[in-house]
């Protein structure tokens, strides 16, 4: 028998981003960064790719007839529902928002695999491509604009915060995350702190490899005729203005 699209996938992302495994340590997914698989499609060929799932990117995802699944990086159901609400049109309630992007992924016939924290820590993941590895040492210490420089290059940004400690020496290592820091007491313990905003280093890793390591884990599987794509309209929700 056949497998399905979704079970396709989730074996494929079980093989390099494992959700729970007692080895290697640290590839398993936090307990709050839960996996979600709704109902699958059958004959689906495509699957999307994106940070988060929002009204605009389902919309965009559900422009393609042959969707079976989208691969949404941020957990969209994070706190239990006891119940699905339909929203209207004065609704402003964010959970209500979600639970009507569920039922719509119902209706379709979508399913919807959110791996956040193992895809993090596996090998060949977000952090380790924010960096090649968590820490950085440099070949040749660079001056604090020249790192930032640096960041904004890879991440294709025009714009970052800092903030900077008291100090003009050199960088010599830089730790990578995907996520936020305590800046006050970095900087008070002379390490400079780059924000990136949250999402903004995460998306790019969509493009640059994990739609190329799925296709390839995909066809190896022998799921043929299936189709990798990233969503053109997921963003982060903070510009600067």
């Amino acid at each position: 028998m056949k497998m399905s699209l979704l079970r396709s996938v989730v074996s494929a992302f079980e093989r390099f981003a494992p959700s729970a495994s007692p080895k290697p340590p640290g590839t398993m997914s936090a307990s709050w960064s839960k996996v979600r698989t709704p109902y699958p499609r059958e004959a689906a060929k495509r699957v999307f790719l994106t940070i988060d799932l929002t009204p605009e990117v389902l919309d965009e995802a559900l422009q393609h007839d042959d969707v079976g699944v989208i691969v949404a990086y941020h957990p969209t159901i994070f706190r239990g529902w006891k119940r699905l609400n339909l929203p209207t049109d004065s609704t402003r309630d964010a959970e209500v928002i979600k639970q009507a992007m569920i039922l719509k992924l119902a209706a379709k016939g979508v399913s919807l695999y959110c791996p956040h924290t193992s895809l993090d820590a596996a090998s060949g993941g977000i952090n380790d491509w924010l960096a090649s590895g968590l820490v950085v040492t440099l070949r040749e210490p660079k001056t604090v604009g020249e790192v930032v420089g640096a960041i904004k290059g890879h991440l294709g940004l025009a714009h970052v915060r800092l903030a900077q400690a008291a100090s003009n020496h050199l960088v010599r290592t830089i730790a990578i995350c995907a996520g936020h820091h305590e800046v006050l007491a970095a900087v008070q313990t002379k390490t400079h702190v780059v924000l990136c905003e949250h999402t903004n280093t995460e998306r790019g890793y969509l493009a640059a490899v994990l739609q190329r390591k799925l296709q390839e884990e995909l066809t190896v599987a022998g799921a043929d005729g299936v189709h990798v794509v990233v969503s053109r309209v997921d963003r982060d929700p903070l510009v600067v203005v």
